[in-house]
């Protein structure tokens, strides 16, 4: 993800130019070199032009329409229509998908729709028996205990998997929950 060139994406959809969107953060020609991918920024300098063109840190990332981005989008969206609609076909086929591109690209994104890809296909082929779960969405769980600071890919993490988690996860889990809601309201 190139994002100096997508904060000139931005900032052209908006007919904003480019000095107006500098002033006050960097010098013209440094942000001039940062559009065009020559050199980079702090994140305070970052964050400032994103307020300065109006636009969230979220809704910058939800922007990103790389490959691997729309993959995920594309997977997850699967994901979520496949377990509603109890579509075992379809859940099969994300794990297929999801198998094969961990073969060449490691993100942890893949891991976690594999994961529960795999553990609703399993609950969905055994009538719901969730004492065969236990031990399953490992990745998961300790991926959401270490994040210090949630953000949207972590909710709805949770929400996808939080139907299948133990009593005593789940409690656990809420309280984290209530804890980075707290964090969120406060900034």
């Amino acid at each position: 993800m190139n994002i100096g060139f997508m904060v000139k994406q931005i900032r052209l959809d908006k007919n904003l130019t480019q000095k107006y969107t500098a002033s006050g953060i960097m010098n013209l020609s440094h942000y001039s070199k940062f559009e065009r991918g020559e050199t980079t920024t702090n994140i305070e300098n970052f964050l400032m032009i994103l307020h300065r063109l109006n636009v969230s840190y979220e809704e910058f990332i939800l922007k990103d329409t790389s490959e691997i981005f729309m993959l995920k989008k594309g997977l997850s969206h699967d994901f979520a229509n496949a377990f509603t609609a109890g579509d075992t076909l379809k859940l099969s086929k994300i794990i297929e998908e999801t198998s094969k591109i961990l073969e060449n690209n490691n993100e942890l994104a893949f891991h976690h729709l594999n994961e529960l890809a795999t553990v609703y296909l399993s609950l969905f082929n055994n009538g719901f028996n969730l004492a065969d779960l236990q031990g399953k969405l490992e990745t998961i769980k300790s991926y959401l205990r270490k994040v210090n600071n949630w953000g949207i890919y972590e909710f709805v993490l949770l929400n996808n998997a939080l139907g299948t988690f133990k009593m005593n996860e789940v409690i656990y889990f809420a309280k984290k929950t209530e804890v980075q809601l707290k964090k969120i309201c406060n900034h």
